[in-house]
């Protein structure tokens, strides 16, 4: 089996999921227990001032006060992510590819208040799961397109610009496709 780990998912137009539609999701494990990932271009009305503040972590900075979390998929609402380049210092950081983890401990919250954190980071609620075999399915009956992880995709774009750039990637552009699903 070819892993999909650090692959964007693209939802294809014809998705009929609403928790998935038009969504750009980082597959950070995918093995033969299942898959795990995050999506990366769905905001929230969290400022991440607001979880700063209920976690007691002040933050001064009001710039970085403003930007909003992420859901990062529809299981799990209340466990939050940490999705960022800058190693492995952290408690609780999975590596994803030599330069993208992703830590789902205090610490790096903490350094990121400090401004000790990574240089590039995205705050998530919940994840996106799969069971096994699950994901590998919903790719084969078209659901999903795959795409290797562009860092600026992840980390430079606006949310709204994603969906569209992760294809573009890959040279496809979802406003020509069809949203007729078929086999020839």
């Amino acid at each position: 089996m070819t892993s999909l780990k650090n692959q964007f998912l693209i939802a294809m137009p014809n998705i009929h999921d609403a928790a998935f539609d038009r969504t750009v999701t980082l597959v950070c494990m995918n093995n033969e227990k299942g898959s795990f990932g995050i999506t990366i271009n769905r905001p929230m009305n969290i400022p991440f001032g607001d979880i700063f503040k209920q976690l007691k972590l002040p933050s001064e900075n009001k710039s970085l006060n403003k930007k909003m979390a992420l859901l990062g998929g529809p299981v799990e609402l209340d466990q939050g992510y940490v999705l960022h380049d800058g190693g492995d210092r952290w408690q609780n950081t999975y590596t994803i590819s030599d330069d993208l983890y992703i830590t789902s401990s205090r610490d790096i919250l903490e350094d990121i208040v400090l401004d000790n954190g990574p240089d590039n980071f995205l705050i998530t609620l919940g994840s996106a799961n799969w069971a096994p075999q699950q994901l590998e399915d919903e790719i084969m009956s078209n659901a999903w397109l795959t795409s290797p992880v562009e860092t600026s995709v992840l980390f430079d774009l606006p949310y709204q610009d994603r969906w569209e750039a992760a294809a573009k990637n890959i040279g496809v552009d979802l406003n020509r496709l069809s949203y007729q699903v078929g086999h020839a």
